[in-house]
């Protein structure tokens, strides 16, 4: 599972990136959000927390969808 969440905030941060129509604050704040989960991985010690995460990512790549 771990690896699943790992390879699905790669894909977010790069649909974060390609994505043009975000303003600047709104990617920054995304990327960030990103980092913070990607920190919060590697600290993960149960599958509930790391579902959680994996929900954090998913919505980051459903406001990029709606963007």
């Amino acid at each position: 599972m771990l690896s699943d969440v790992a390879e699905l905030i790669e894909r977010a941060w790069l649909s974060v990136m390609m994505c043009n129509d975000l303003d600047e604050n709104t990617s920054a704040e995304l990327l960030l959000l990103l980092e913070d989960v990607r920190a919060e991985l590697k600290r993960a010690r149960t599958e509930r927390y790391e579902r959680r995460l994996r929900s954090l990512v998913e919505f980051v790549l459903d406001e990029v969808e709606l963007a």
